[in-house]
């Protein structure tokens, strides 16, 4: 297989979702370059805030700057904690990012309650109008992180992207 270049993004609020992404670079990194950034919201708020600003589907909050071109990745992994509607700084870094037409993209968030599904959809239709193409996608209960039990996920969810991506190398080189 060759080597992808990998952006991982995430946000984590209480860390469950870092301790994810964490996961996922140990698990991605053995066969690629990944560079991994943490989305950082310029201003703190308290988890009743964040709770109240996912209610509204395209609510931003400013961030710290981050790599938003993807022109010298292949892929983005995109992860954060599902909320409400949506993830003010999520939407943030997406509305910002650039260069994306032609990558592919694959998404994981972690998530205490119900409705996960609706909302990967969601991420994924964000991702889509910025043209990316969503290969996985990944959903990670909170108290599966905390006894341990999502590790299996990963690890499949990491060998998919691989297979997935080569797959897509080998058509690639078979129509040249």
């Amino acid at each position: 297989m060759s080597n992808l270049r990998i952006l991982l993004v995430f946000f984590s609020w209480t860390g469950i979702t870092k301790v994810v992404a964490e996961e996922i670079m140990k698990n991605i990194s053995i066969n690629n370059d990944v560079h991994k950034f943490e989305i950082q919201p310029i201003k703190k708020r308290r988890y009743i805030t964040w709770l109240l600003l996912s209610l509204l589907p395209s609510s931003k909050v400013k961030i710290q700057p981050i790599i938003n071109d993807l022109s010298n990745y292949d892929l983005l992994i995109l992860g954060c904690p599902k909320w409400g509607l949506c993830s003010p700084p999520i939407n943030e870094y997406l509305n910002n990012l650039k260069r994306c037409e032609g990558r592919m993209s694959a998404v994981f968030i972690t998530f205490g309650g119900y409705d996960e599904i609706r909302y990967l959809l969601h991420l994924e239709s964000f991702l889509k109008r910025k043209k990316l193409h969503t290969i996985n996608r990944l959903a990670i209960r909170r108290s599966d992180v905390k006894n341990g039990d999502y590790l299996k996920d990963i690890k499949s969810f990491c060998l998919s992207i691989e297979q997935i991506t080569h797959q897509k190398s080998l058509n690639q080189v078979q129509s040249l």
